[in-house]
């Protein structure tokens, strides 16, 4: 598995969360879709060779110059790919469509992969042997030159089908189907790895088959495995070597039994794999085990076919270049972007939510989105109600361009698909994580991170339902509810509202994994526990030692090497601390990280990550010290960026801690302004407000691993509004869910001292007081209620903490010793804090 197989598996992610559409790889890209222009009465310029481009023997309305790149190690680019919209000027058959090395005297070879939803196109074409220039022109009649012939052997292609009616049990049955089947689109992939259909486009039934060259360096023995979703046959030089036949769901098929022995030989083979989806699911998987022990050898460990076996290294995939017309023609750009979709009950059908930005340098583009409505900017976003295509106009110095998009809802899964998802991948679950390369460790955990947010997104909506049945029942049972008075002795009702005005406590919530009976929940703890390795696995230094040698190339590698593993964890980081809570874990991640890399910034990141910790979870004043101090050294006084940003925050913390809070403050400060000038400020008090209230509700429902997860893009994003008191408060509570007393007091106290007039500060000192109820240190809790009442004798809140100063003045007074840890925070009061 190497870099492009990463590719196809982030295919699959993007259409299970929100995909590009219809043209995935310029968006990925950054890429703008390109445009058909129009004039202010809408006339097509497709049918005048006005002011176009004559070359060789024919004319065209359109052109787009395509740059190479030379491929890393000298390696010869043969094909490019590249996706654009022609505005209705190409042909589906790609009679006007020709590619023209830009100093050559003749075509070079070309195709068209996918025409289609709307005015979207896919198209390829071979390089010549010096040419790194090449001009696509398209539009007006058929060409008059001729089309050379495809040589071009290099890639796998996946050519997707309609359904044609077949019988899956049998290969034959499902050959000819393929065969008097329709094109629906083609596209070079690095493997056969797929979860979703590989045509973005495109979700139902269909028929598949994958084809290319396997280059084989020398003769050996091969077995050939398949995992699918329905059928699926495997054929090496036309011979049928391994299959799933038959109509099923996802499931191993990867066992030496079930896999066939071939002897290749050194050069090409044909390789061909068919499949059969009959629902709108499609799951595809082929492997091999080069030279095998035995025919019948149980535990096999099939491997992914990586894509330099098929050529995929001779492949380019370019961005749409900008389109050109002739003279007195304006070329207008925009792009387009299908972000998620909801169920509309109402109507019956979904809504779908699409992003369309303008590249014109015009402020204010006016926009028709083709369904009645119309909006202005050059960045809009607009909800479709239901899919199918739609004719999106814009308009921008007075020339308008149009486009005919296809609105089509991003894939959705749910759990029961996301346990298979884990389940057939053969090794999965037992690889040697320490001994992965880089790439397929980056596979491993984005496999991983797919299922656990296929599986959590149900457990939620689960939670969330229970949940509110909960509230509902609770609602109706507190109308009758009978409470004990332990000062008087006198039972009293409660009604609901006084109830709910009385207590500041959370809810008990419903948490989604708390059942340990269901088997997604069971599979979800094995893959957190797995996560967690493959953090340690990360920086494992038999895996990451940077080359003795002083050769260049290898030095730039492992540096790259290093810079996606930090990467990685950065993702694996917040699950192994907040979702699997075990921070001792993370620690020990970020601790390895420090002890093999070399990069300055790198390096400064690591170390700030285990200040973060020390500070909030682990409680460690000298821990904290002595990565800061390793942090400041690298980075000097005054850094800039997006670590600056992180190095200011976490200073701030720091100094919180040790009770230097107008030093802390000002350190908020110079995160924010570094912060905001490194990006664009817009709809900021939204912003703010969305996070305050997820959050809370977060909170409320009993997901504290959602509210952190908030909690730290907010810090994150708006540094200062640390100084707002709210993400203090409302981590002090996600701590006291946890059950965690001593992170409670430390977050809660520190919030009231460096927001001493927040609408919060209140209910962060009552909420320490209660921590320090449960951890049974009751004069410390009584003195801090009392110091509540002191300070903010105006508070909602001081009634309710009078009763609860002389229920515990009340209990019997002896308790145990007030543990203090030597790294434990200082206490400071209110009081002090405002002066």
């Amino acid at each position: 598995m190497k870099s492009l197989f990463f590719r196809t598996l982030h295919f699959g992610m993007i259409l299970c969360m929100g995909a590009y559409l219809p043209f995935t790889r310029d968006a990925l890209l950054g890429q703008p879709a390109t445009s058909r222009p129009e004039n202010d009465t809408e006339t097509t310029p497709a049918t005048s060779e006005k002011g176009g481009f004559r070359k060789g023997n024919s004319s065209f309305v359109a052109m787009r110059e395509m740059e190479m790149k030379a491929a890393p190690g000298n390696v010869k680019r043969e094909v490019v790919v590249t996706e654009f919209y022609h505005g209705g000027l190409l042909n589906a058959d790609g009679s006007n469509l020709r590619v023209w090395p830009k100093s050559g005297k003749m075509p070079t070879a070309s195709k068209i992969l996918q025409y289609g939803p709307g005015d979207f196109c896919r198209v390829a074409f071979q390089t010549t042997d010096d040419a790194m220039i090449y001009n696509v022109y398209y539009g007006g009649g058929e060409s008059n030159d001729p089309q050379p012939d495809w040589s071009a052997e290099v890639g796998l292609i996946c050519e997707v089908r309609r359904y044609v009616s077949c019988n899956p049990d049998s290969a034959e049955s499902v050959r000819t189907a393929f065969e008097q089947s329709s094109t629906i689109g083609k596209i070079y992939v690095p493997e056969v790895f797929h979860m979703g259909s590989p045509i973005e486009t495109y979700r139902g039934q269909c028929l598949v088959r994958y084809s290319g060259n396997l280059q084989i360096p020398q003769t050996t023995p091969v077995r050939f495995f398949t995992a699918s979703q329905d059928a699926s046959f495997l054929y090496i030089d036309g011979k049928l070597v391994t299959a799933a036949p038959g109509v099923h769901d996802p499931y191993r098929t990867s066992q030496a039994k079930n896999g066939n022995v071939v002897s290749l030989t050194t050069g090409s083979h044909r390789f061909e794999y068919d499949l059969v989806a009959t629902g709108s699911d499609l799951t595809a998987v082929a492997l091999w085990e080069s030279s095998p022990n035995g025919d019948g050898e149980a535990g096999a460990k099939p491997v992914h076919i990586p894509p330099e076996a098929f050529g995929s290294q001779a492949l380019f995939f370019a961005p749409a270049p900008p389109v050109s017309f002739g003279p007195g023609r304006t070329s207008l750009d925009f792009s387009v972007k299908v972000e998620k979709s909801a169920p509309c009950t109402e109507a019956g059908d979904r809504l779908i939510l699409v992003h369309l930005g303008s590249s014109s340098d015009a402020t204010e583009p006016l926009w028709d989105f083709g369904d009645g409505q119309t909006g202005k900017g050059g960045l809009v976003s607009h909800v479709y109600l239901g899919e199918g295509e739609r004719l999106v106009k814009m308009v921008a110095h007075g020339q308008t361009v149009a486009y005919t998009i296809a609105i089509i809802p991003p894939v959705e899964r749910d759990a029961k698909e996301t346990v298979s998802y884990a389940e057939w991948l053969p090794q999965v679950l037992d690889l040697n994580l320490q001994a992965l390369p880089v790439n397929d460790l980056q596979i491993w955990l984005d496999t991983m991170f797919l299922a656990t947010n296929q599986i959590n997104a149900q457990l939620e909506q689960e939670s969330v339902e229970a949940q509110e049945q909960a509230f509902n029942a609770k609602l109706e049972a507190q109308a009758k509810e009978e409470i004990t008075n332990t000062r008087t002795g006198k039972t009293q009702i409660i009604s609901p509202r006084n109830k709910a005005k009385r207590s500041n406590r959370l809810p008990i919530g419903v948490n989604p994994l708390a059942n340990t009976n269901d088997p997604r929940v069971r599979l979800l703890t094995t893959i957190y526990g797995r996560l967690c390795e493959a953090g340690v696995a990360l920086f494992a230094a038999d895996a990451v030692h940077a080359p003795t040698d002083t050769d260049a190339n290898a030095q730039t590698m492992w540096q790259k090497n290093m810079e996606q593993r930090v990467k990685m964890a950065r993702s694996l980081g917040p699950i192994i601390r907040d979702r699997v809570g075990d921070s001792q874990m993370a620690v020990a991640m970020w601790d390895a990280a420090c002890g093999v890399l070399k990069d300055p910034q790198l390096l400064a990141e690591a170390h700030l990550n285990l200040v973060d910790l020390a500070l909030h979870d682990r409680l460690d004043g000298k821990m904290a010290a002595g990565h800061f101090a390793a942090a400041s050294k690298l980075l000097g006084d005054a850094p800039t960026g997006p670590l600056g940003t992180q190095y200011w925050r976490v200073r701030a913390d720091y100094e919180a801690l040790r009770g230097k809070f107008d030093e802390a403050r000002q350190s908020y400060r110079n995160a924010e302004k570094v912060l905001r000038s490194t990006r664009m400020d817009r709809n900021t008090f939204a912003k703010l407000g969305s996070y305050e209230r997820s959050t809370e509700a977060f909170l409320q429902e009993a997901r504290p691993d959602r509210a952190i997860e908030v909690i730290r893009q907010w810090e994150t994003e708006f540094p200062l509004s640390k100084l707002d008191g709210a993400i203090g408060f409302f981590s002090a509570q996600y701590w006291m869910m946890r059950g965690e007393y001593k992170q409670t007091i430390s977050e809660a106290r520190t919030a009231a001292a460096l927001a001493p007039d927040s609408a919060y500060t209140d209910r962060a000192i009552q909420l320490a007081a209660e921590a320090l109820v449960a951890s049974k240190q009751i004069p410390a809790a009584i003195a801090t209620y009392q110091n509540l009442v002191k300070q903010y004798p105006g508070s909602p809140l001081v009634p309710e903490v009078k009763t609860a100063i002389t229920e515990l003045q009340n209990l019997p007074q002896k308790a145990p010793a007030k543990e203090k840890s030597p790294n434990s925070p200082k206490t400071v009061s209110t009081k002090a804090a405002k002066s």
